[in-house]
């Protein structure tokens, strides 16, 4: 939920100057976790944070849209765009 959070915050003032270090590794670790029900939302939001940070805006909101209507209600709601 941490990295989650940090993509989020850090999306949001993306016009400032960040490390793309931190990203990327909030990224990964999100790619590294576990396949468990339980976490496989994280495991989809780090495909649409990747979406977001490679300026492919109509992929995530495409992606956050499908989740919705599939019932992905929890957390996805949240999401910047």
């Amino acid at each position: 939920m941490l990295c989650d959070n940090y993509l989020h915050w850090r999306f949001d003032y993306r016009k400032k100057v960040f490390d793309k270090k931190n990203i990327d590794s909030a990224l990964q670790f999100l790619n590294d976790l576990d396949s468990s029900p339980h976490l496989m939302v994280y495991k989809l939001s780090k495909k649409y944070y990747q979406y977001l940070f490679n300026n492919q805006i109509d992929l995530a909101k495409k992606m956050k849209i499908d989740l919705l209507d599939m019932g992905c209600i929890a957390g996805v709601t949240n999401w910047p765009v």
